[in-house]
């Protein structure tokens, strides 16, 4: 059985949870952001949702991040978060992260920039992780084509007919991370990031609870 895990990026508005303390309410709001409401101009996203089979997308990511020496975008892994919510029953969690300062912003587009640069310097490893689906010359072109998508699961004509687990959905999905955080950026806005992620399942459920009670 295939598992999927799904990310979402949008811009928020910049005092979303500004003045709460609590990490449970934090969260809650995190939670409840509404995506901005500006229309984007050509080039930026106000929101863009993401789906990958059996996590191959952070996989492939942290593999790339790792060579590619860019850890401010460690956060789209799940790793350097800010803030996680584990259902230990279930085995789920949830991941975010929340960028509202210019600076922040401005930090994280240019590791954007300074990644794709990376790859394209790179075509071959990343080749390798398509598992032969894509050679070197597909891969190239894939970032010349700076495509974007508020929905690049579904979006399956610019990257293949796969579902989320090839090196042509990765390059589409994060060039549409980064329209958010532009998009963001352009109107004084914040970047949410939230994202899935599954640890094995081994909590005390509520039948165990009243059976130990």
């Amino acid at each position: 059985m295939s598992l999927h895990v799904d990310a979402v990026a949008k811009a928020v508005d910049r005092h979303t949870a500004q003045d709460l303390y609590s990490t449970v309410e934090i969260v809650q709001a995190l939670y409840e952001a509404k995506t901005a409401e500006p229309t984007p101009a050509p080039g930026h996203l106000a929101m863009t949702w993401g789906s990958s089979r059996n996590g191959y997308a952070d996989s492939a990511l942290e593999t790339l991040l790792g060579q590619a020496h860019v850890p401010a975008l460690a956060f789209l892994t799940g790793e350097r978060c800010m803030y996680r919510v584990e259902d230990r029953v279930h085995g789920s969690a949830r991941n975010f992260t929340l960028l509202r300062t210019p600076a922040g912003l401005a930090r994280v587009d240019t590791a954007f920039s300074t990644f794709f640069e990376w790859c394209k310097a790179h075509p071959g490893t990343l080749a390798e992780l398509s598992e032969g689906m894509h050679g070197e010359e597909e891969v190239l072109a894939f970032l010349r084509a700076k495509s974007i998508s508020a929905q690049p699961y579904m979006d399956r004509h610019l990257h293949g007919d796969e579902e989320g687990d090839n090196v042509g959905y990765l390059i589409v999905y994060l060039r549409s991370v980064q329209a958010v955080l532009q998009f963001a950026a352009a109107h004084g806005l914040a970047f949410l990031y939230a994202q899935d992620a599954y640890t094995a399942g081994g909590g005390m459920d509520e039948e165990q609870e009243n059976e130990e009670g």
